[in-house]
């Protein structure tokens, strides 16, 4: 079967389309559904190229507008203060406020959701960050850990804050008071050293480091 239409380039790609798609069985043309398939096919192939753009665009906007819709979960979990890093160690409020800074809307059960939040598909990017940083390490639990997990995520948490890894750069761009100064990584990686010392897990010889995980499980 094949269609007569006055640009040839249009006549061609028709006749492959129905050649491929008929063969393969993909598409019957008999058919409601393949009949509206076909039809826009068509009528997007002998379109000129600013129609195309336009009919992009209204897709776009449509599909943009259908993702609103989509409902996110943007609770966050009861906060228990005696399992909390900050709250059990009972920390300055100066160095509260720099850990919550940067730490505490990835990393812990009291994320403040911004308005951007609401936009989606940055909703889906956010909530995406929010449940991997929680299962990574969540400080809200942090007193559930067991001493060598806290030991070991310390390390990293030195390690990521002295090399600049966090907070993420996308983090920084929508917050500017998490672009931390070199004094404010050194506050908080010094911070994060004393935890490792207050754990006292590694001036334990090897049988009590056995011993203690034995316990722990």
């Amino acid at each position: 079967m094949y269609l007569s239409f006055n640009l040839h380039s249009n006549e061609s790609r028709l006749n492959r389309f129905i050649e491929k798609y008929c063969a393969k069985r993909v598409l019957n043309f008999t058919t409601y559904r393949g009949k509206v398939c076909f039809f826009v096919f068509t009528k997007f192939v002998t379109m000129n190229q600013a129609r195309k753009w336009r009919m992009f665009w209204m897709v776009a906007l449509v599909s943009c507008a259908g993702l609103q819709l989509i409902p996110i979960e943007r609770s966050n979990p009861p906060l228990n203060t005696g399992e909390d890093l900050l709250y059990s160690r009972m920390v300055p409020e100066e160095m509260q406020q720099l850990v919550k800074m940067a730490c505490y809307d990835c990393h812990s059960n009291e994320t403040v959701y911004p308005w951007y939040s609401w936009i989606a598909p940055v909703s889906f990017v956010m909530r995406h960050h929010i449940k991997e940083g929680r299962e990574h390490l969540n400080f809200s639990i942090w007193n559930t850990y067991m001493d060598k997990r806290k030991d070991h995520t310390l390390d990293d948490c030195i390690e990521v804050v002295e090399e600049g890894e966090m907070p993420l750069k996308p983090y920084r761009w929508m917050h500017p008071e998490a672009r931390l100064t070199p004094e404010q990584r050194d506050q908080l990686a010094d911070f994060f050293r004393e935890q490792v010392r207050a754990l006292g897990w590694r001036e334990m010889g090897s049988e009590e480091e056995e011993e203690m995980e034995n316990g722990e499980r």
